[in-house]
């Protein structure tokens, strides 16, 4: 298959355009296979995000399509007992999660995000990229961009207290332009960048013709506090998708998921200080150790995926390692089948990586630790 037609299929697929094809049926049966536990019964599980010294506890990001026609939420899930809970927004359980109204209700007027934010989301909320980070002052915040009745990045305080978790709104930033966002990453000095992958008033189709012969649809957006939006130098291409920050802030790492590859950039000054070729990279997050980025890789058409309403997408993905000075890939997994495909990030924690897709009812959990065939043949 020629990387054109790869391309075009995969970005069709996640664009989630009314289109069948020949990605495969869906994977119906939630039986573990080739190293993967599947944990099903979620919808599109598109982001992950950990929650600092919680270690089995974690956010998932419930996507529900890019033009915000379907809705999403935001969960909290116990990977040790297996327990999510429908996180954000509250809507419809606060008798379970929030009986007083207090999350959604009374935020005590704090606002974080734009002083113009024109109030909560709409109730057409639906999710896509998340980032979770500590703000100095402790608290837990969670960045997510939003296609529901508005394109926004939205700041909710996340609160896990004695097994029990909450969200409480604190505002908003709408998006300047038509810009259609991505993925999100909160800056170490305040404010965030997001990846503005195409038009939201331009033919999709159109746009990504464009993007597979190397033409331009979008560029990362800068956001502070007081400032506004400010376009990111060096950083326009073709369908940005997942972006990642150096802990000092510097560097941004963005992946052009038409042109099958990832960038590392100077946040400062734009210039590019080095690429790797990805096959269409989706999200990339850091590993636990802060060592290496690990970036989802589609690497088959994906058609078949658009619109799946049971089981999971079938096509085939890897999981691969990056070093973010050299830029050197290693391809830690890879997979085409059962249990599950189109896997758009993979979140580390302990020796275990978790593996969520944007078209598919379940999160994956694929071990790091060798098997017996693994060290048989290191002894050789």
């Amino acid at each position: 298959m020629s990387r054109a037609l790869r391309l075009l299929g995969v970005g069709v697929a996640l664009l989630a355009l009314p289109i069948a094809g020949c990605g495969g049926e869906p994977i119906l049966s939630c039986e573990a296979a080739n190293g993967i536990e599947p944990v099903c019964g979620l919808t599109n599980p598109e982001d992950l995000a950990p929650l600092p010294e919680y270690a089995h506890a974690m956010l998932v990001s419930q996507f529900g399509s890019m033009d915000g026609s379907k809705h999403g939420s935001i969960l909290s899930w116990d990977s040790k007992t297996g327990i999510y809970r429908t996180l954000f927004p509250p809507h419809g359980s606060r008798d379970v999660q929030d009986p007083e109204g207090m999350f959604w209700d009374h935020w005590k007027g704090e606002k974080w995000g734009d002083a113009d934010c024109p109030g909560p989301p709409p109730p057409e909320f639906s999710p896509h990229g998340i980032d979770l980070t500590v703000r100095p002052d402790g608290r837990a915040m969670l960045l997510i961009v939003n296609h529901g009745g508005r394109e926004s990045i939205e700041f909710v305080h996340v609160i896990v207290a004695g097994g029990y978790s909450g969200a409480i709104w604190r505002g908003c930033v709408v998006a300047p332009d038509d810009s259609q966002f991505n993925d999100v990453v909160a800056l170490p000095d305040g404010g965030f960048l997001v990846t503005r992958m195409m038009s939201r008033t331009e033919s999709q189709v159109g746009q990504m013709i464009r993007a597979i012969f190397g033409g331009t649809t979008g560029w990362v957006w800068e956001w502070q506090p007081g400032e506004g939006m400010k376009k990111v130098a060096g950083t326009e291409g073709a369908m940005p998708n997942g972006i990642e920050i150096s802990p000092d802030g510097e560097e941004i790492y963005v992946n052009m998921y038409a042109a099958g590859e990832v960038r590392r950039i100077s946040r400062r000054t734009g210039e590019l200080l080095g690429t790797a070729e990805i096959a269409s990279p989706d999200n990339i997050t850091w590993d636990e150790a802060g060592e290496r980025l690990l970036v989802a890789s589609h690497v088959d058409l994906a058609l078949s995926c658009a619109g799946i309403e049971r089981g999971s997408c079938p096509t085939g993905f890897e999981i691969v390692a990056l070093d973010p000075e050299t830029m050197e890939t290693e391809v830690l997994y890879a997979n085409r089948g059962a249990p599950m495909g189109a896997v758009t990030v993979a979140v580390q924690r302990g020796d275990e990586l978790f593996l969520g897709t944007f078209a598919g009812d379940r999160i994956g959990r694929l071990s790091l630790r060798p098997t017996e065939e693994d060290a048989a043949d290191s002894s050789e």
